[in-house]
């Protein structure tokens, strides 16, 4: 009662008028996915901050669940048992939750985060967001479809003397220009050692926390920091600490994607154990006005010990320099005078923070803060201050900066199109093959680059091979069973889905020069759920000066009383011919089309308009002449040119090219122009 009463008022002090409104709001309900360190400490950090209903908890330990249980009833006197699950698809499945915070291992982020947003819940994920960079654009993707917010935990952005130091210092234009950026970690946290393998404890479902990664001999918890020690299940200390402060430089800069990403580095001292992730590295993060460099090494002493951990923005007229527990802007010259930001403690205001387990009291704060501006966001159906795009992008730059140093040479990404300019094999290193592990587990394997390669190339086509992995003497005691199509549960048969993408409009044309002489056929085709609906069908043929417009060719349906079907119009200002006036960039006389055939084949689910004309001698036999093949479909003649209420030009596949000799007699080859219709041409 005490708890829920001093949240609320603090809620009211710090919110304002959104804080005066959690009084009156109902409890929001609230699942946790990954109840370790934490989870919980996400957890409570929103308790104290907001009315909510811990509602239910997912994790593969049973110990775990069952201490998140325990503080629960300690921190929530009087509220009802959260519900447990070892399996996080039996949690979703209730859909019943407001809020999911995801806490799991890295390796777990991506599927647990879209799982959760396709559940209808707005999310807090910890960063970083995912193990590969496409993992990423696909929670970014589900996000924005589902209309969901979601908070990533690089509560930096929220941590008060760091909001004061980038409003006092970086806006206030006291660095002036900047022109480099330092990033460092030095803690000793790489977790190493040579531990025996061991049989899995009852209480962990190994297989469950192995997930989509490679499934390791068990040789000890994996909890905490073991895990992190493996590139298996995460990125090493460039994806777990470098992206907190590159993504801290980019709120305070207003930065984007870096143009091109390099790094180096590997296990150059700690060369004993089982870890794989690096000891040494060093990532240069290349922006338009200056480099960010980060550093890492889990040995030795730190250049500045007051900043193990760290930023530090270099200006002609000073240097911020940034952690977790403080900032100082030391200026350059004596004009300016040194400030000290301090870190801020809530001891006072909070007093279970000093005997809550495991606690980062300097961090406590910056969460709390994060989880009201999640709350806001959530309340506005707005993006919060670290949105999900924000965090892909930190997320993917430091994925890229692993990348960069397995290939041994720089990378420049680009976010639109989602690949790595001129290099296919970081392309593939971009995502990590998927393991299956784990008792009845879904997995989703992408495979569109995979069939693209079988389309470009027939022969590469040799199917897709799902077979037990040879490499580790498990083989004995795990292996995996892949249901079939006949399987007796429908639902646990394998599934192929193909996506298909309408092609989208554009406004466009073809130049292409013809001579006289030359038989031109074009083919349309309209793929639509409704082909009664495509009423007209018009193939257009303009001079490419722009000037002679006057005529098409078309099939429409016909309206005369006694006739059925489709008939064939030629519309022009000239009898059956369509003729261009005297060019002076052509020499004199008159080129005429010649229409000679046409025909019409409507399908279930298509229509299909063939048209065939020559061009004709006007007084000048030889000359070329530049003409644009278009095609217009509409859903009526007096409608109007129109589709999707926009002027759309279809532009004739493989037009003939230039021949040298004289009236040649050819035929334009290629496929028809295809395009497709949902209904009716209006909505192509």
């Amino acid at each position: 009662k005490f708890l829920q009463n001093t949240a609320t008022a603090f809620a009211v002090s710090q919110l304002g008028a959104y804080g005066a409104e959690l009084v009156h709001q109902k409890p929001r309900r609230v699942g946790l996915i990954g109840a370790g360190w934490y989870g919980k400490s996400d957890l409570w950090r929103l308790v104290q901050v907001a009315p909510v209903e811990f509602v239910s908890v997912a994790d593969p330990d049973r110990n775990m669940l069952a201490e998140a249980v325990q503080i629960a009833g300690q921190r929530l006197p009087g509220r009802k048992v959260p519900r447990t699950y070892t399996d996080y698809r039996q949690m979703l499945k209730e859909r019943d939750l407001d809020i999911v915070l995801i806490a799991s291992p890295d390796h777990w982020h991506a599927l647990h985060a879209i799982a959760a947003i396709e559940a209808g819940a707005d999310v807090y994920l910890q960063k970083p967001i995912s193990v590969d960079v496409l993992e990423g654009e696909a929670i970014l993707a589900a996000a924005r479809k589902h209309n969901r917010v979601v908070q990533i935990g690089t509560q930096r952005k929220s941590t008060p003397h760091l909001i004061d130091a980038k409003k006092q210092v970086v806006d206030a234009g006291l660095l002036g220009k900047i022109g480099h950026v330092d990033m460092c970690c030095y803690f000793h946290m790489r977790a190493n050692g040579d531990p025996p393998v061991q049989p899995v404890p009852d209480f962990l479902d190994y297989e469950m926390w192995t997930g989509p990664a490679p499934l390791r001999p068990y040789d000890g918890l994996p909890h905490r920091r073991w895990w992190r020690t493996f590139m298996e299940y995460g990125n090493g200390i460039v994806g777990d600490m470098c992206v907190h402060m590159l993504d801290t430089v980019g709120w305070m800069l207003n930065l984007g994607w870096p143009r091109r990403i390099s790094s180096t580095g590997g296990i150059l001292v700690q060369k004993g154990g089982k870890s794989n992730i690096t000891d040494t590295q060093t990532a240069i993060f290349e922006y338009p006005e200056f480099q960010a460099v980060w550093q890492h090494r889990s040995w030795g002493a730190p250049p500045d010990p007051d900043y193990p951990w760290a930023l530090f923005l270099h200006g002609e007229k000073g240097v911020l320099k940034a952690s977790t527990m403080r900032a100082d802007f030391i200026p350059q010259g004596r004009e300016a005078k040194p400030i000290r930001f301090d870190c801020l403690f809530e001891r006072e205001q909070y007093p279970e923070d000093v005997t809550e387990k495991d606690i980062e009291l300097n961090a406590a704060p910056a969460t709390r803060r994060h989880m009201k501006d999640f709350l806001a966001a959530i309340a506005s159906r707005g993006r919060p201050v670290a949105d999900v795009e924000d965090g892909h992008i930190s997320t993917a730059s430091c994925l890229l900066a692993n990348v960069a140093m397995e290939l041994g040479r720089p990378l420049v990404y680009d976010p639109a199109k989602r690949v790595v300019v001129g290099d296919p094999q970081a392309k593939c290193d971009m995502r990590r093959s998927k393991s299956v592990t784990g008792r009845d587990v879904d997995v989703n394997w992408d495979i569109d680059d995979i069939v693209q390669s079988w389309v470009n190339s027939p022969s590469a086509n040799k199917g897709l091979l799902l077979y037990q992995s040879e490499t580790s003497s498990q083989n004995t005691t795990h292996w995996r069973k892949f249901r079939s199509g006949e399987y007796s549960t429908s639902s646990q048969r394998p599934v192929l889905t193909v996506t298909y993408t309408n092609p989208t409009s554009s406004v466009s044309g073809y130049a292409s020069q013809y001579r006289v002489g030359d038989k031109v056929t074009v083919t349309v085709r309209v793929n639509s759920k409704a082909p009664s609906t495509v009423s007209d069908i018009r193939l257009l043929i303009n001079h490419s000066n722009g000037l002679d417009k006057q005529g098409y060719y078309r099939w429409t349906q016909s309206t005369t009383a006694g006739q059925t079907g489709w008939q064939p119009t030629w519309v022009s200002s000239e009898t059956r011919y369509f003729s261009y006036a005297t060019d002076s960039a052509y020499g004199p006389g008159r080129t005429t089309l010649l229409p000679m055939e046409s025909s019409m084949i409507q399908g279930t689910d298509y229509r299909q308009a063939r048209f065939v004309f020559r061009v004709e001698p006007g007084a000048g036999l030889n000359q070329f002449h530049d003409m644009d093949v278009l095609f217009y479909v509409d859903s009526g003649f007096n409608s109007g040119w129109k589709l999707n209420d926009t002027n759309i030009k279809f532009v004739a596949d493989n037009p003939p090219v230039a021949n040298a000799s004289v009236n040649p007699t050819r035929t334009a080859p290629g496929s028809p122009v295809t395009f497709d219709a949902t209904g009716s041409t209006d909505d192509v």
